[in-house]
């Protein structure tokens, strides 16, 4: 008996360690946190607003999250509220970057729209070091940043309708340094489909009076960019609609002089003086006449877009509306 009364006592001494060990490591476990959360609540659903994607938009990325929009003065200010034509959901900013010389640049940024299939502005900074004498590769590719399938098919061929281009928002010739840095150009991503006669009639000329006239060796600053304000589709090569822009913009930024500013010169904290600015704004059609008839004040189009333009500039430079400041 007494045998037996001692085994039992054994047993439930190792029950009750066993058991306390059990309880240790609940609260071992409870004080690192629960690695399995309780399901969160039943969420009331959310009513869809029309025309947007299946699927959340990815982050915005990190150029403002770094504060590079104050570093870059080409960069407008991000879109805290949808405006009467944007609707910031659908907006993903990324920025390409390329070589030259042994050295990293930025090439341009983009605020991409998904559901128009191209972007709301392009901006990018403009020095003789970006051009050269690269031959033209006229072969497109998806960019490989954003997914394809909010991008418009047109890596073979242009859109199908005749009186459309792969109207090009930063042009390859402000890119022609290199092949590399040319390629980036000819992402369908920076393609809108733009009316053929403007694309290679004024709007061309403008963009060679702007790499003739107005790059300059403090760097001249550029934003192009599409407006939508109706409705009007054209389908791509893979019968995908694509958002027809109903007008087009540019708004420049640079110092008056050209050769004024030293390393570490922030032209966002320069004399309003030593700065000039202009903007041109024309609608997506031939028969739009003569470029120096487009011009209107960068703070004109902010108006119209819903943009901020160069940011850290004064605002009376943005209000200006000198056609004399650019020999036009």
């Amino acid at each position: 008996m007494k045998r037996s009364y001692n085994r039992s006592l054994a047993a439930l001494a190792g029950y009750a360690c066993c058991a306390a060990l059990f309880v240790a490591s609940l609260l071992a476990c409870s004080e690192k946190g629960d690695p399995t959360p309780p399901p969160a609540p039943d969420q009331p659903e959310q009513p869809e607003k029309p025309g947007q994607p299946e699927e959340p938009a990815p982050p915005t990325g990190d150029l403002y999250e770094q504060r590079l929009d104050l570093v870059w003065p080409e960069i407008p200010a991000r879109l805290a509220a949808d405006t009467e034509l944007v609707a910031v959901e659908n907006l993903v900013y990324r920025t390409c970057m390329g070589e030259i010389g042994g050295e990293e640049v930025r090439n341009y940024t983009i605020c991409f729209d998904r559901t128009k299939r191209g972007g709301w502005w392009v901006a990018y900074p403009l020095v003789a070091s970006y051009t050269g004498k690269e031959k033209r590769p006229d072969k497109w590719a998806y960019d490989p940043e954003i997914d394809e399938k909010w991008q418009a098919s047109l890596v073979d061929y242009s859109y199908p309708a005749k009186e459309y281009d792969r109207g090009h928002q930063i042009p390859n010739a402000d890119r022609n340094c290199n092949a590399s840095i040319q390629a980036q150009t000819f992402y369908c991503s920076n393609s809108t489909p733009q009316n053929n006669k403007l694309n290679g009639g004024e709007w061309a000329q403008l963009e060679g009076r702007i790499r003739s006239s107005w790059m300059c060796a403090d760097t001249l600053y550029v934003v192009t960019g599409a407006v939508w304000e109706d409705d009007k589709t054209t389908p791509d090569r893979e019968g995908n609609e694509c958002a027809v822009p109903s007008h087009y913009f540019k708004v420049l930024l640079r110092t008056r002089r050209g050769n004024v500013r030293r390393a570490g010169d922030r032209i966002g904290e320069m004399d309003p003086s030593q700065l000039k600015a202009i903007g041109f704004w024309v609608a997506n059609a031939d028969g739009q006449g003569s470029f120096k008839t487009w011009t209107a004040s960068v703070a004109e189009i902010e108006r119209r877009t819903g943009f901020e333009f160069f940011p850290t500039v004064p605002a009376e430079v943005k209000e200006q509306h000198d056609k004399a400041d650019w020999g036009l």
